[in-house]
């Protein structure tokens, strides 16, 4: 299960969700400082990573099939014991797999040069021995060395950093993840000139693979071997759905393109089956809505690179697709042009998060208490902060006791 971790700010992948750390309302961006437009921007831009990109998509795909595993093996228990270990080989075969995808995700150095980068067999996940990680090793600021696995968070932090940076200006960041896309680039690849709309095209190019890291470094071989150069990033585009294809789980060959189409629709059809009862959770509507969007946009050829230095194009898309549900230091809402808040509580996806990392053992409070003390502050009680899973055993249930009541958890 995949974060985004900011200090002024994060995103939490598949489960639609992003916190702004201020006081400030977001409701109206217009009246909010830069620093907290700023943020809302970038994490707005992991919103649109998770729905627009095959890597969001398939984690999407992968998440929810975690999910499902978690619930059956839940099912099976006359009474429940956290955390649940899950049986199922292929789930945990995938779950190595991302780790693998997503990379290193956490630093506490600052480098400031790339000095090697190399590839490496994994030599552990039973079938894919041969799947390689990609290593970068760095020099940092204080003299030390380091060397970290590259991957789609590294990629995910520095487009999103991109945007932000091409709208707003100079802000203070660390270089470890949003600045490594462009030490690689400056270091190992400087004859290639690549412009800022040409790396945001390369980095949403190496997320439309099923291994970002990997595929990152293979484009700018492969263009390095050719000689080729790119007018615009429209090109380099081009140039990677014509050249590069993936294979499914039967190994037959498929184009971005296809694949982006299929993942997009398997997204779809698999978050609906969170709430299978829409009488009495309607929220399948807004996954709908947000997925026709989506497949609007990209009959459009809408790419990033598109919203570089382009405040109204990104809140053009804001106003057509709405928001993922949005928090600041006191408050909750999502937008959206045709679905009021009050007919669909989205927020039952932040507590699926909540119910997966408490039964992965991965928390053992539940995260959900801020929202809850807005509208339910009389069902909080001392299980929230050492076994929320027991409230699923009350009379008047919380939203996580709600959810787990639903799904047959009792």
């Amino acid at each position: 299960m995949l974060k985004q971790f900011e200090q002024l700010g994060f995103y939490i992948p598949s489960f639609f969700f992003f916190k702004v750390a201020t006081d400030e309302s977001l409701v109206d961006l217009q009246n909010c400082s830069n620093q907290s437009k700023a943020t809302f921007f970038h994490e707005y831009f992991h919103f649109l990573q998770d729905i627009y990109t095959l890597f969001g998509l398939r984690n999407i795909n992968y998440v929810v099939n975690v999910v499902y595993a978690i619930n059956q093996e839940s099912l099976k228990q006359t009474e429940i014991t956290y955390p649940i270990e899950i049986n199922d080989s292929d789930i945990n075969i995938l779950n190595e797999l991302f780790d693998i995808y997503y990379g290193t995700s956490f630093s506490s150095y600052e480098p400031v040069e790339i000095t090697s980068y190399n590839f490496e067999p994994n030599n552990k996940i039973t079938g894919y021995e041969s799947l390689e990680y990609v290593n970068i090793n760095t020099r940092n600021k204080d003299g030390s060395n380091d060397s970290y696995y590259f991957g789609a968070h590294i990629i995910l932090e520095s487009l999103a950093y991109k945007l932000e940076y091409s709208i707003f200006g100079k802000s203070n960041v660390p270089s470890f993840p949003y600045k490594i896309v462009d030490l690689i680039l400056d270091n190992h690849f400087t004859e290639l000139n690549l412009t800022q709309e040409l790396r945001i095209a390369l980095c949403e190019e190496s997320l439309n693979t099923a291994h970002p890291g990997k595929a990152f470094f293979e484009i700018l071989q492969r263009i390095t071997e050719k000689h080729l150069s790119f007018r615009t990033p429209e090109d380099l585009h081009n140039f990677c759905h014509l050249n590069y294809f993936l294979e499914d789980d039967k190994k037959f060959k498929q184009s971005i393109a296809f694949a982006l189409d299929s993942e997009t629709r398997k997204s779809q059809s698999n978050l609906k089956t969170y709430f299978p009862n829409t009488e009495i959770v309607k929220i399948n509507y807004w996954i709908d809505y947000i997925f026709s969007i989506v497949k609007e946009m990209r009959n459009d050829k809408i790419h990033f690179y598109k919203l570089a230095n382009n405040e109204n194009q990104v809140i053009e898309i804001i106003n057509k697709l709405g928001t993922p549900l949005v928090a600041n230091n006191n408050e909750y809402y999502f937008m959206n042009p045709k679905i009021d808040q009050s007919e669909c509580d989205i927020s039952l996806l932040l507590a699926i998060k909540e119910l997966l990392s408490i039964s992965l053992g991965i928390q053992t409070y539940c995260g959900l208490k801020p929202l809850c003390s807005i509208n339910q502050s009389e069902l909080i009680n001392r299980n929230c902060d050492i076994a929320p899973q027991e409230n699923r055993k009350n009379e008047k249930k919380c939203i996580l006791g709600a959810l787990m009541y639903m799904w047959g958890i009792k």
